[in-house]
């Protein structure tokens, strides 16, 4: 074989060697850009990590390389004073390159293990609260174990090494020299006492991290709970307590009878460990079967209540504010009307069918799209209301093959438009949803907020990057002639930059395309939750992100960001089983057309954002959540599932409850969208709760017993600036059967009118399908509501109409085609009733035939027949609309014209249809 030249070789591995320290700086340095881009003072977490990774690979590297290579050159000694035909020892440089390679590995794999346990380690908090064995602040579990327990993992992995390695390496070499005889080894006194020393270090770690192994009793999940029981505590952590000395002394005569070649005796004493191990198991079974189970409650009580009292701080279920809710069925007009808040804002369609009407007739164009629909608080026309919300987005998936090239999908199709708002409780003449702020340009209707900056650059479904600033301009709906970004977001497109990106996207465009001009940027990480994640990646973040109007009429994406842990002692785990501990700690808001970011604490009282607050000074607004936005907030569905999971058992706050398992509640169920059975997701609701005076945004849940129908409780997290993450939960009396959702869906099964209603549409063809089921608390007393759509036609533009809403009330159950027309029947308020000033104007749906009439035109031009077709139908729906309008208005100007002076002081209940 020829030889290759030792110079080419060094000439390859030098260019191996530049090719890599070029991918890692180019790593490094995008990650420091992008960073800045966000806002320059997020490099501060860039600079803080860097600096602490960099120093902990410094400090490990010293330390192994020079236990490394003091190890090698003691092995080299050792060696070379048996015989000096070891001659390839006689080098130092290998053995420095050894230790050098073997050094750097370990450095990199203490910095992964250590380096991000440092900082909150160095700013640890106090939590005020010890747990119940040891007698430690759970800020020393939650801050500093885990940087001791990385530390003893990191030391006790290269311990195992470093013994291993150290024998194997004797044996190899001194079997080159003298196959036959290796058993010398034995008799060589250096070579033993090198390698007895490795052995001692390797188990002296290992019996300091037996005080980690005690501690873990603390989340033992062996019984029915998490933490340490009875048995735990009073053999296996005791046991850990004498363990280290138990083992050092085993390793010590092990030692010594080996080097008296007392073989036979230092065997016996290395298999007194597994002994030892085996007459704990078997004396801790022992204690189990005599002690524990023949009384086990008044032995295990203790620990039961620990965990009770742990899990309940850990997740804050011992804030909760308990009230008795005893039901009665005396509910009248006149509480109605008391409630009007309340009654005008129950929900009358669902999230899906509001997403697919305004995919249909609010997307405008092919290349926008609806993903999702946010239920926020927000005043229009001076009456506080719940309203869902939703961005159309850019997506260039839906654009013909043809039209996905590089300058379309990177530099025309760059961003969303607008967004489209609906009150929950109003529904079109043809059970759709009824949008106070569409079309594009936005038009917003009724003293809906108005949009300033509708441009959408950063938003929920956005993934890939694109290009502003080219030479020719973008796409856009407001400006037909198209637009140029103005924006601060982007990175510029140096050389530099455009050659790194090139690269690590594999885009040659970005270095020969003609569009790209001094003034280009690039937009990266678009996507919010993934902007956020990229400047604050220590926290773990809500996946369902929703926007807001600021006063300002900007376009505000609010995340909400949450501290965990999964080291708080005694708390049970989530269903996840990785976190045991959570707070709502932060809000980021994100501008849907700078990309701006701010964090924003909202629980100053969460030791652990008190520490990330400390590590990071600059990360954190110092000034309050924005009063415009905070004003529209909600608290999220994520941390309140993990709760309301948790409290279906953790409710009883003493173990004989918890122990006898009295009680455990579930989730209550429902019909939903043709499914026989599914359990009730958490809804957000308009009322009053918790003593308040005025109805707030809250988050519901309600409750049955397990395996009943008969609802026990409901639980609820308010929204309001002033009361924000307070949970509320309402208990029915034990001897009162409630109904829950599901036995409601049995009534209306049971009801002979609306069984033949609903049989009747399902037999003309159309597809009958249920709504959720909303369970309301007026007063002191249960409304029940659910939609009912009607989905007829082909498959082609389906889509369900709100056709008649369900209300139960007591045993009496109607289905009425209005909300208003429901309660009339069950509650008496049958007099004529003033017709708000909320109503949609003729001259809206002038607007709305015009709209359509535009589009239809758009479309045959463009020759886009699908969407020809859908604004045909949306034409023909909005001349009827018009029809009825002009009939509807001289309707209501008769009916005003006969209400009397009576009525008008009782109320109004306004109309849900428009």
């Amino acid at each position: 074989m020829k030889k290759i030249p030792i110079k080419r070789m060094i000439a390859i591995a030098a260019f191996l060697a530049l090719f890599i320290l070029i991918v890692i700086f180019s790593g490094i340095y995008t990650e420091y850009i992008e960073l800045r881009e966000v806002g320059e003072r997020f490099t501060e977490v860039f600079w803080r990590d860097f600096n602490v990774g960099v120093i902990t690979f410094g400090i490990a590297f010293l330390v192994f390389f020079t236990l490394i290579l003091s190890n090698l050159l003691i092995m080299r000694r050792n060696l070379l004073a048996i015989d000096s035909s070891f001659f390839y020892l006689k080098k130092v440089f290998p053995l420095v390159l050894i230790s050098l390679v073997t050094g750097v590995i370990f450095a990199d794999y203490t910095r992964r293990m250590v380096a991000a346990k440092f900082l909150p380690f160095l700013t640890s908090e106090w939590f005020n609260l010890g747990d119940p064995i040891f007698h430690k602040d759970v800020g020393y579990y939650i801050f500093q174990r885990p940087f001791y327990i990385s530390v003893t993992n990191t030391l006790l992995a290269f311990g195992v090494f470093f013994m291993l390695f150290t024998a194997l390496s004797y044996i190899v070499l001194y079997a080159r020299f003298d196959f036959y005889n290796s058993k010398q080894l034995l008799k060589e006194k250096g070579i033993i006492v090198h390698q007895i020393t490795t052995i001692i270090i390797y188990f002296l770690l290992k019996a300091a991290s037996y005080r980690y192994a005690a501690e873990d009793i603390l989340y033992d999940s062996g019984n029915e709970f998490t933490g340490g029981g009875y048995v735990d505590i009073n053999v296996w952590v005791q046991f850990y307590r004498i363990l280290p000395i138990l083992l050092i002394s085993i390793v010590i005569l092990t030692i010594i009878f080996t080097l008296n070649s007392k073989y036979r005796y230092a065997v016996m004493t290395v298999l007194l460990y597994p002994t030892a191990i085996l007459v704990v198991m078997l004396i801790a079974q022992t204690v189990q079967t005599l002690i524990v189970d023949p009384d086990e409650f008044a032995v295990e009580a203790a620990y039961m209540q620990s965990n009770i009292d742990f899990t309940r701080a850990a997740y804050g279920l011992d804030k909760i504010e308990n009230y008795d809710f005893k039901v009665k069925y005396d509910l009248n007009g006149q509480d109605i009307m008391k409630n009007l808040d309340t009654v005008n804002n129950i929900r009358l369609i669902d999230y899906a069918q509001t997403v697919a009407t305004a995919n249909r007739i609010q997307s405008i164009r092919n290349y926008y799209h609806f993903t999702d629909t946010d239920i926020v608080p927000y005043v229009i026309g001076d009456r506080p209301m719940a309203v869902a919300i939703a961005a159309r987005e850019i997506t260039t998936e839906r654009l013909d093959d043809t039209a996905k090239n590089y300058i379309n999908t990177k530099m025309k199709y760059t961003h969303g438009t607008g967004v489209v708002m609906n009150p929950i409780n109003r529904i079109t003449e043809q059970g759709q949803p009824y949008f106070i702020i569409r079309d594009i340009p936005p038009r917003s209707l009724e003293g809906a907020p108005t949009i300033s900056q509708p441009r959408i650059y950063y938003g929920e479904t956005s993934r890939d990057y694109i290009i502003t600033g080219t030479r020719d301009k973008e796409l856009d709906e407001i400006e037909t002639e198209g637009y140029t970004y103005t924006g601060s977001g982007g990175i510029r497109l140096s050389f530099l930059n455009k050659l790194i990106y090139a690269f690590k996207h594999g885009d040659i465009n970005l270095l020969i395309s003609d569009q790209i001009s001094r003034d280009s940027r690039l937009l990266k990480n678009r996507n919010v939750l993934e902007r956020v994640k990229m400047v604050a990646p220590f926290l773990s973040f809500e996946s369902d992100i929703y926007i807001l109007i600021d006063d300002f009429g900007r376009l505000k994406w609010v995340v909400d960001g949450y501290t965990s842990s999964s080291w708080f002692p005694y708390s049970q785990y989530s269903g996840s089983g990785d976190i045991n501990y959570i707070r709502n700690s932060v809000k980021a808001v994100v501008d849907a057309y700078d990309g701006e970011v701010k964090f924003y604490v909202t629980d100053e009282g969460d030791p652990i954002i008190r520490s990330y607050r400390r590590i990071y000074p600059t990360l954190f607004e110092q000034s309050a959540f924005p009063s415009d936005l905070a004003r529209h907030i909600r608290y999220p569905e994520g941390i309140f599932k993990i709760q309301s999971e948790m409290l279906k058992r953790y409710h009883v706050d003493n173990s004989a409850d918890f122990y006898e398992k009295r009680g455990i509640w579930a989730y209550a169920k429902e019909k939903y969208m043709g499914e026989e059975e599914v359990y009730v997701e958490p809804y957000y609701n308009l009322m009053k709760v918790g003593g308040g005076k005025s109805e707030e945004l809250v988050l519901m849940q309600p409750y049955t017993l397990l395996n009943k129908t008969n609802m026990v409780s409901w639980l609820a997290a308010r929204s309001s600036p002033e009361n924000y993450g307070k949970l509320v939960c309402y208990n029915f009396g034990n001897n009162e059967n409630v109904y829950g959702p599901y036995d409601i869906e049995n009534k209306i099964d049971n009801e002979p009118s609306i069984a033949q209603e609903l049989a009747l549409w399902n037999r003309s063809g159309s597809e009958v399908v249920r709504g959720n089921l909303l369970v309301i608390p007026i007063e002191n007393s249960i409304l029940y509501v659910e939609p009912i759509y009607i989905s007829a036609g082909t498959e082609y533009g389906r889509l369900p109409e709100v056709k008649r809403i369900v209300v139960a009330y007591g045993e009496r159950v109607v289905s009425k085609p209005t909300l208003d027309e429901a309660l009339k029947t069950l509650f008496g308020v049958n007099r004529p009733t003033l017709v708000t000033t909320n109503e949609e104007s003729l001259e809206d749906v002038i607007n709305r035939v015009v709209d359509s009439f535009n589009d239809v035109k758009a479309f045959s031009k463009d020759a886009d027949w699908e969407n020809y077709g859908k604004a045909l139908r949306e034409l023909e729906d909005n001349i009827q609309s018009l029809k009825e309008k002009n009939e509807e208005n001289a309707q209501i100007r008769k009916a005003n014209e006969t209400i009397s002076d009576e009525n008008s002081q009782i109320g109004e209940i306004p109309l849900t249809r428009q």
